[in-house]
C-alpha cells in the first residue's frame, strides 16, 4: 500500500539523454512530451508557472487538509477508497478506512486497522518510498529528477482544466508516468493519475483542499495507548 502514497507527489519531467535513448520503446504521446520539454530547454515554463501558483496557494494555508478519493485499477478491477490527509511542514497524518500513516518529520508510523498493528521507522528523505510522500507535494517539481510539460486545456464539469504530464528522468522502481489535472481559474489540483510498471493505475480525485483547523503535535504522532492490544514492530535504527 505504500505506493498509493507516492501519488501525492508531483512528478515532473526534464528530458534526459537516457530517456531519449529509450525513445523507440515510448509511445507517440511520451515522445511528444519529451520533445516538448527539450524544445523548452528541458523545462516547460507554462507548466512550471502553473505549479508555482498552486504551491504558493497551498503554502499560504500553513496547515493543509485534503479530502480525497483513491481509485486503484488492476487487471480491470477497480477498488475505491476515501481518506484525509493533514500536512504541516514536514509532518503529516494520512488516514483511510484501512490504515493510517503518520509522521512527525523524524519518525513514521504505518498502522493497519484490521490487524491492529503498527510499524515504526525512521524517516529517510533519500528513500524512494518517501520520495513522493506528502511532505514533497508542493516541492518535488523543483528538483531536477523529472521532465514535465503542459499538454493541453479542456472543459470538465463546467470548468476549464489543464493537463500536465510527468515522467521520471531516470527509471524508477514503480512509477512510469503521472498526469495532473488542474483547475485553471482556482489554481488547484483536481486529479492526479499515476501509471506503474505492473500496469496498475492509481487515480486520486481531490474532493476538497483547504486550510486545516487548529492542530496540535498529537495529530502528528501515534499514541499506542489509544489502541489497546496493538502489535508494535519498531524498525528504527538509533
Amino acid at each position: 500500500m505504500t505506493r498509493l502514497f507516492l501519488i501525492f507527489g508531483i512528478v515532473l519531467l526534464t528530458a534526459s539523454s537516457a530517456i531519449a535513448q529509450r525513445s523507440n520503446r515510448l509511445s507517440a504521446a511520451d515522445r511528444a512530451l519529451i520533445k516538448k520539454a527539450e524544445l523548452n530547454e528541458q523545462i516547460d515554463p507554462k507548466a512550471k508557472a502553473i505549479l508555482n501558483d498552486i504551491k504558493k496557494k497551498y503554502e499560504a494555508y500553513g496547515t493543509l487538509e485534503i479530502k480525497f478519493k483513491l481509485s486503484i485499477s488492476v487487471d480491470g478491477e477497480v477498488d475505491v477508497q476515501t481518506g484525509t490527509i493533514v500536512q504541516q511542514d514536514n509532518r503529516f497524518r494520512l488516514e483511510t478506512k484501512e490504515q493510517m500513516i503518520i509522521s512527525d518529520g523524524k519518525t513514521i508510523w504505518f498502522y493497519l486497522k484490521n490487524r491492529n498493528e503498527v510499524q515504526i521507522n525512521n524517516t529517510d528523505p533519500d528513500d524512494e518510498t518517501n520520495f513522493l510522500s506528502p511532505n514533497n507535494l508542493l516541492r518535488i517539481y523543483e528538483s531536477n529528477q523529472f521532465v514535465y510539460a503542459l499538454m493541453g486545456e479542456a472543459r470538465e464539469n463546467g470548468r476549464s482544466v489543464q493537463a500536465i504530464e510527468f515522467k521520471p528522468r531516470e527509471e524508477m522502481e514503480d512509477l512510469t508516468k503521472m498526469r495532473m489535472i488542474v483547475d485553471k481559474k482556482n489554481n488547484e489540483m483536481v486529479r492526479i493519475k499515476a501509471f506503474t510498471r505492473d500496469g496498475a493505475q492509481y487515480t486520486i480525485d481531490m474532493l476538497s483542499v483547504k486550510k486545516a483547523t487548529a492542530t496540535t503535535d498529537k495529530v502528528f504522532s501515534f499514541d499506542k495507548s489509544k489502541f489497546p492490544g496493538v502489535t508494535v514492530e519498531d524498525l528504527r535504527i538509533d
